[in-house]
């Protein structure tokens, strides 16, 4: 409207006062139409855009960390420590998006540590009294109930279990901050279109040998788990 309103007011210039350089004037107008197609193009963008919230499933019961066996790295003795978290990832936005990742950050004696990739576990299997075995999906990976898939549509969620480790040796500064039995840790997740969020909370001591129970050979797993997500 703000544009053809200008328009009109050009001609009727170039009407009432035929000097004036009409050349001139329209490559004014063109510049006002393509930056109100901007405006409007980004105002579309930031409205229909993917809004991606990062939650926790059962925040008092599945977010957990552990002590694992320690290992050898230069002739000194590592100190490791297992993370099992629950997540969840809402979209509160109009465009679905895939999720890239979800990442860890731990707090210890010396710093927030750089974000750590989730490993790939087989599926968690809990034997609950009340319900009998349950089978715990996994973010990101193909199971018995899920096919894996990241993509979180407008006004839907995804849901799993994500694995990480830290290993660290020499001061104990360099270990997680432990208070009450609870580690406090940050989630950070972005979708393909820089879509982000993250999460600060605490994860609660457990007993390794039960998470053994839940996923077996958790200690032989290989490699880094950082790929894209």
């Amino acid at each position: 409207m703000l544009v053809i309103e200008f328009s009109l007011w050009v001609l009727e210039l170039k009407y009432l006062y035929g000097t004036l350089d009409f050349k001139r004037l329209s490559e004014m107008s063109a510049l006002i139409l393509s930056i109100v197609n901007g405006i409007i193009l980004y105002r579309n963008f930031r409205r229909d855009r993917a809004i991606l919230k990062v939650g926790l499933v059962h925040p008092a019961v599945y977010q957990w960390f552990f002590r694992l066996p320690p290992r050898s790295y230069n002739g000194h003795e590592t100190r490791r420590y297992g993370f099992l978290v629950y997540l969840s990832v809402k979209n509160k936005g109009l465009r679905e998006v895939d999720v890239d990742y979800w990442r860890l950050s731990i707090l210890t004696g010396k710093e927030w540590t750089k974000p750590l990739c989730s490993l790939n576990i087989s599926e968690p299997t809990v034997n609950f009294e009340e319900f009998g075995l349950k089978v715990l999906p996994v973010l990101g990976l193909k199971g018995i109930y899920t096919d894996g898939s990241t993509l979180v549509k407008s006004g839907h969620s995804i849901s799993g279990m994500a694995y990480y480790e830290f290993e660290v040796w020499g001061d104990l500064i360099w270990d997680p901050i432990i208070k009450n039995e609870q580690i406090t840790v940050k989630i950070q997740i972005n979708s393909v279109l820089e879509n982000k969020d993250s999460l600060q909370f605490e994860v609660k001591n457990y007993s390794y040998e039960k998470v053994e129970q839940m996923i077996p050979n958790l200690d032989k797993l290989t490699g880094t788990g950082c790929s894209s997500k």
